[in-house]
């Protein structure tokens, strides 16, 4: 079963074509990135919410950017269901910088 995540608004995202990516700021963001997603699973993430389309999406954490010592961000990629559902290109994914 889906768990209540918090939600991003994809006004708050800025798409890069080049590396197929919606990037934003956790200053911008300011949800909590890693909610848990399904009561049955260890998978954390969030959902966004794109009113233009009136559609959500779920984002499971998927890796985090390390520069030396410090984190500089973390990516995160569509859950599979949403992929389908929502048409969303499976190789897109949303990187919060960690400003």
């Amino acid at each position: 079963m889906n768990l209540s995540v918090d939600v991003l608004d994809t006004k708050k995202l800025t798409y890069c074509r080049e590396e197929n990516s919606c990037v934003t700021e956790i200053s911008t963001a300011r949800i909590n990135l890693f909610g848990r997603l399904y009561d049955d699973a260890c998978d954390c993430g969030f959902e966004t919410y794109n009113s233009s389309k009136n559609t959500t999406v779920r984002w499971y954490f998927s890796e985090t950017i390390h520069d030396g010592e410090e984190v500089c961000g973390w990516v995160f990629k569509p859950v599979i269901e949403d992929i389908k559902k929502n048409k969303v290109n499976e190789d897109i994914k949303i990187v919060v910088f960690n400003t």
